[in-house]
Formats: C-alpha cells, structure tokens, sequence
C-alpha cells in the first residue's frame, strides 16, 4: 500500500511473545514459515496466540516465527494486515478490528474503538488494510 515511497508500516512497532496454537503451527508444516508471517492473530489459549475464529478480537500481527514454536507478534503500531474482501472499512474510520479466523482483518459489525483504518487499498485484486494497532 505504498504509494508514493510513503509507508507507515511498523511505526510504534512493539512484539510479544507467545505461543503459537496448533492452527497456526499446521500452516507452517503445510506452507512453511513465510505462510504465516503478517498474518492477524489473536489470543486462543494460555499465553497462546492463533487464527481463532471469525469475528475475536484482533491481538496483531505474526512479525517472526520460530522452531521451537514462539512467535512474535506485533502488538502495537502500524501494521498492513491482509483484509477481507468486501469488508474493507474506510480510511480513517475508528473500529474494533477483529480477524477473520484465516489470517485476515475486518471491522467488528457496529462497534468503534480506538484502533484507526489509516489506509485501505482493494484495486488490482489485493484487498490490504493498514491498521493502527492499540
């Protein structure tokens, strides 16, 4: 979503650790580690994070997985999240972003938060939404 050399894509970058539920472990047996990396997470377990299911709110972003099966996850700051088609918000709208239980993002239906669309782009197929995460 980078138009013009502008990307605001991890400012106030900040990672947790956790770990990784057997979802998201199954994508990376089946599709490697980059399957799962930038992908929406949220909390599944006991220090636990994965896909959940649609509509759980979202916790951030897959930054870095490991073998041992830890991963960081963007938890703060902007981040370019893959997005639903047909449920990208508008720029600019305050919403409660939730995932979509694949490794997406969308709105919450008729809730606001504080979690800011600063960019939403579904030209050329590619549905991206940059979200100002916390």
């Amino acid at each position: 979503m980078a138009r013009g050399g502008l990307s605001f894509d991890g400012i106030g970058y900040h990672g947790t650790t956790y770990k990784a539920d057997n979802d998201v472990k199954a994508v990376v047996t089946v599709s490697g580690i980059a399957g799962v990396l930038g992908k929406a997470v949220t909390i599944t377990g006991h220090q636990t994070a994965g896909f959940g299911n649609e509509g759980d709110p979202l916790l951030g972003a897959i930054n870095q997985y490991e073998t041992d099966g830890y991963m960081t996850v963007q938890d703060a700051g902007y981040h370019e999240f893959p997005g639903v088609s047909g449920s990208i918000p508008t720029p600019g709208t305050h919403i409660i972003p939730v995932v979509d239980g694949n490794g997406a993002v969308k709105a919450s239906v008729g809730a606001t938060g504080k979690s800011m669309i600063v960019g939403a782009d579904s030209s050329a197929g590619v549905n991206t939404v940059l979200v100002l995460i916390g």
